[in-house]
């Protein structure tokens, strides 16, 4: 199903469906999105995630988003650069004020946050 950009909230609470990369079983966890540039990105506070190591071994997923009610195929790539690490978590410290407030600087998020760039369509 496709979705106008436009009609996506700047952020909010969605379910990220990824395939476990031990398991390959569907592992899904609650999360923020956030829209930085008109895309759609998973950004997490610095730190291991399970979600982004399972998106690191296949970048395929399933987002859900609550609103609007859909459910998306998205494949993630990792943001590596790290001028746009810095964009994206000010973006996200933004959208979401309580990341800022998480005792890590945005120095440490453009060093150790998980951030992948969901793009929407169809599986491979």
């Amino acid at each position: 199903m496709m979705v106008d950009p436009s009609a996506i909230p700047p952020t909010g609470v969605c379910d990220l469906t990824t395939t476990g990369r031990r398991t390959g079983l569907p592992r899904t966890v609650e999360i923020w999105y956030v829209v930085h540039d008109g895309q759609l990105h998973i950004v997490g506070s610095p730190g291991r995630r399970d979600w982004y190591a399972n998106l690191a071994a296949n970048p395929h997923a399933v987002l859900h988003l609550r609103d609007p009610d859909v459910s998306l195929d998205v494949t993630a790539t990792v943001v590596h650069d790290r001028q746009e690490r810095g964009r994206l978590t000010e973006t996200a410290w933004l959208r979401q004020p309580w990341y800022a407030n998480r005792g890590s600087t945005a120095a440490d998020w453009v060093d150790g946050a998980p951030m992948v760039r969901l793009s929407v369509g169809d599986r491979a």
